[in-house]
């Protein structure tokens, strides 16, 4: 199991939610890193008392990735065919209220190609209407999140800044905007 910290911060006069993951300072980067990072996220955009599943299928329909997320702060994920998929990805997500079991939703979206954060990206914002954006480098992976009333022109202006500062956010994003500090438990299964 990995405790990941996840550091929220509110900035642009409240306009945008941007969530930080330092990557792990060993210098080897695998997918599976990738996965419980993304993973991680995931719960952080979940609204009290819920539950998001996220099932990646390839082209044989054989699931090859599967997330599941609480509000709460956990989630785990299963590599059934013990890797990802690249080509052909098809992704099945089932949301849902923990307390209401009959109260869930379901979207399915096809993608030429697995990419787990453009992937869950593009689902959010096709399927939730909600803006989100990630900028991965050596070092930590940004989750850029707009509230409803914020300005285009500054999107665009602090995704072009935070691209910019390549591996030293934390110039950008100063202990001054920090909100909180989330721990994420994500356990492998």
């Amino acid at each position: 199991m990995m405790n990941i910290p996840i550091r929220k911060y509110l900035i642009c006069d409240n306009q945008f939610r941007v969530f930080a993951i330092s990557k792990d300072q060993t210098g080897t980067f695998s997918i599976e890193e990738d996965i419980a990072y993304a993973s991680a996220f995931t719960t952080m955009l979940l609204s009290q008392e819920e539950r998001i599943t996220f099932n990646f299928k390839n082209e044989n329909s054989n699931c090859f990735l599967y997330i599941d997320s609480f509000s709460q702060g956990n989630c785990f994920y299963r590599l059934p065919l013990g890797e990802a998929s690249v080509l052909g990805t098809k992704l099945f997500v089932t949301k849902s209220k923990l307390k209401n079991f009959g109260a869930s939703y379901n979207s399915i979206m096809q993608f030429h190609e697995f990419d787990i954060l453009k992937n869950i990206s593009s689902y959010y914002k096709e399927s939730e209407q909600m803006e989100l954006s990630f900028i991965e480098n050596d070092k930590c992976i940004l989750m850029i999140q707009p509230l409803p009333f914020f300005e285009e022109t500054q999107y665009h202006y602090i995704m072009e800044e935070l691209n910019a500062f390549q591996g030293d956010e934390e110039r950008y994003l100063s202990k001054e905007y920090l909100v909180e500090t989330i721990q994420v438990k994500v356990l492998k299964q």
